[in-house]
């Protein structure tokens, strides 16, 4: 008679050490007892919210509009409903600072409002009213960049020309030179206007991050071969470079090189600058999943 196989590792576990039993109990043990201190911490006392509603710096409603807020400690994302009302719960009893902003999709202005409330169990209603707009240089170009990320390129045109007709030691040229490169890159509006800006803002000081444009001015214009170089003395000038007005870090930037160099048909480059890279952001490391199925699959 054949004797009734058994995978190995499965059904008899009389052969474990009964020590390793004993550890991994103890282990199990100590992390559900850790698991309920935290849980514990995290859910005393008593709560309340914040019921609230906003008004735009042109006094009307802000309807259906996405707010950043910051109340007990913690940071909320919220949207307005039609008649401009909000809340927040889960906000600790007591004296708590309120800050909200809120970014106008149709300028890329961000406006700031904060105050100091007294929250108890029955809540506490708020009303936010934002005012004012920002005028100086460094509100205007954090404007620029946000409008950039999002494509609007006149509202990004009508803040950079209100910049470049007064320069001031704050927002120095150079900025404003890499933001215009941006615009035109971008937009697809002109290679040639971009690649003039990224070669003005190179000459004024921004080397590296210029180099970065005119590796995407290359890139753009199917030249990967020079877009490659550009983008490799870039990284050799300043080794962790990064450019958080694009949210693109070293590794994010190392990730685009081996997708040159991968465009340039040198896949062995491409996979040793993938090994030695530094940690990407979500989109940039799904850039390094994409290559290597690329280059290993």
């Amino acid at each position: 008679m054949l004797e009734k196989w058994q995978p190995r590792g499965q059904g008899d576990f009389s052969q474990i050490p009964q020590k390793w039993v004993r550890i991994r109990r103890q282990r199990l043990a100590g992390s559900l007892v850790l698991i309920f201190l935290v849980i514990a911490a995290a859910g005393c006392g008593p709560k309340g919210f914040i019921k609230g509603e906003a008004i735009g710096a042109d006094g009307a409603i802000l309807a259906r509009q996405r707010l950043v807020a910051n109340a007990g400690g913690k940071t909320h994302m919220i949207t307005t409903a039609s008649d401009g009302s909000f809340e927040i719960s889960g906000i600790a009893l007591g004296s708590q600072e309120v800050k909200v902003s809120f970014d106008d999709p149709a300028t890329g202005q961000r406006y700031h409002w904060a105050r100091t409330v007294q929250v108890g169990i029955q809540g506490v209603r708020i009303r936010v009213e934002f005012s004012g707009a920002p005028e100086n240089p460094d509100q205007l170009m954090q404007a620029v960049w946000r409008q950039l990320a999002r494509g609007e390129w006149e509202a990004a045109r009508k803040n950079l020309e209100s910049l470049s007709d007064d320069p001031v030691e704050s927002q120095p040229a150079s900025t404003c030179e890499l933001a215009w490169g941006w615009l035109y890159l971008r937009s697809g509006e002109s290679y040639a206007k971009a690649r003039q800006h990224f070669q003005n803002a190179l000459t004024l000081g921004r080397a590296a991050e210029a180099q970065v444009g005119l590796a995407g001015v290359e890139a753009a214009t199917g030249q990967y071969g020079e877009a490659t170089i550009q983008l490799e003395q870039a990284l050799e000038r300043e080794f962790h470079l990064q450019l958080p007005y694009l949210d693109l870090n070293t590794g994010d930037l190392q990730a685009a090189l081996a997708s040159l160099y991968l465009q340039a048909g040198d896949e062995a480059k491409a996979l040793a600058i993938l090994h030695q890279s530094e940690a990407a952001s979500p989109m940039g490391q799904k850039v390094k999943n994409d290559i290597l199925a690329l280059i290993e699959g």
